[in-house]
């Protein structure tokens, strides 16, 4: 394989399929998979071109499968970085096909040729069933989805020490409780009943991983003498409702687990921080990067899809603080970002709203279909799907 490179066009034959459906591609020096392929295409002679020491792209389009495109950019791991037009985004309920159950209890499905990890589907489901789920994260290969259809995806993590509601989405193997309700956070509440799976129940915030859950209706006998040692002395400190239901005052005895416990800082100014050091301070249209004499720089944190949300029925009420979901803009151009002037296209260009009755239109309009000045480590680029809510709700173009 070692002569083939990246975008080379290779023929051959179809070898055989293997055991996950894909086609191997006999080249004449070596094989190599070209993803799903009809059964009856083995033996026919096809072009593929390469992507990786691993994969290549069937040419021959009469001898792939249905959403083979959608397939193959999976198997590759561009959900991220390169969704096909079907893939779905966080918060999206769509329709899966079960096929079967892990040793973990997780059951593996597709989602028009993307592979899909359901966790927590109603009991008694069936191979070949199809069942609605939404969306949890969208990973390089595949998605992440749950079959616990009353999860509300949210954006905005609780401090320390603040209560919030949101249902038991998952199960450990031991028994504990998962509440995956915050986008990129999966939060233990600790050991929980079997019925309580589904449930909303009200927990404390102790720190990003962990909380204190306040319904005893949904937790076991002893929960408390369990779970009591990794409360932290902020949580306590900030919430009543854990202190009373302690039945402590405001001091907490020291935790006996061993576990390092740190203040977490107010995620706005933790965002902004990241966010700046990525882009190096520069705003991402104009390329600015303006300081004072005090070492404080003009460039400001935006958000690509808003923390407040666009509307009552916003599937994500409101955008997370993630670098992937934000942007260094000086500040006329958050301004403008935010009000809807101009968005981001798939590929970092700027469209701008076609509107030269707006007083200002002609400072914004030179930046049609610029490239954005973006970060140089690739993984912290916006997410293609929050650009896409950006243009979808927030544009007015």
């Amino acid at each position: 394989m070692s002569e083939l490179s990246p975008s080379d066009i290779i023929h051959g034959e179809i070898a055989r399929i293997s055991k996950n459906g894909n086609g191997i591609l006999d080249y004449g020096t070596g094989e190599i998979s070209i993803g799903p392929i009809r059964e009856d295409a083995v033996g026919t002679q096809v072009d593929a071109v390469v992507y990786d020491e691993h994969h290549a792209f069937c040419l021959t389009g009469a001898a792939r499968t249905e959403y083979y495109d959608s397939a193959i950019r999976a198997q590759t791991g561009q959900l991220i970085d390169n969704p096909p037009d079907e893939c779905p985004g966080i918060g999206d309920t769509v329709e899966v096909e079960i096929s079967g159950t892990n040793s973990a209890g997780h059951c593996p499905a597709s989602y028009n040729g993307i592979p899909v990890r359901v966790k927590n589907a109603p009991q008694g489901t069936q191979p070949g069933e199809t069942i609605p789920v939404k969306i949890l994260r969208v990973e390089p290969s595949r998605l992440v989805a749950t079959g616990v259809s009353s999860v509300s995806l949210r954006g905005r993590l609780p401090e320390v020490g603040e209560t919030f509601r949101a249902p038991i989405s998952h199960k450990t193997h031991n028994g504990n409780g998962i509440v995956e309700s915050y986008i990129g956070h999966r939060i233990n509440v600790g050991p929980v009943r079997d019925e309580a799976l589904g449930d909303h129940v009200d927990s404390v915030l102790l720190d990003d991983q962990f909380a204190y859950c306040l319904s005893t209706n949904a937790t076991i006998d002893g929960y408390r003498d369990t779970w009591e040692p990794k409360v932290t002395e902020i949580a306590l400190a900030r919430s009543t409702e854990l202190q009373q239901q302690l039945g402590r005052g405001d001091k907490p005895e020291r935790s006996i687990s061993g576990r390092i416990v740190r203040p977490v800082q107010r995620r706005n100014s933790s965002f902004s921080k990241r966010v700046h050091r990525a882009y190096d301070h520069t705003c991402a249209v104009c390329g600015q990067r303006w300081k004072d004499d005090n070492g404080h720089f003009e460039v400001e944190a935006a958000h690509i899809y808003p923390v407040s949300g666009v509307s009552e029925d916003d599937p994500l009420e409101g955008g997370p603080d993630s670098v992937k979901n934000g942007m260094a803009l000086c500040r006329t151009h958050h301004w403008a970002f935010d009000h809807g002037w101009f968005t981001i296209n798939d590929d970092y260009t700027i469209s701008v709203k076609d509107d030269p009755s707006l007083e200002g239109y002609e400072a914004m309009a030179p930046y049609e279909g610029q490239q954005l000045y973006l970060p140089n480590d690739q993984s912290l680029w916006p997410a293609r799907h929050y650009v896409t809510f950006h243009r979808e709700h927030v544009w007015t173009g």
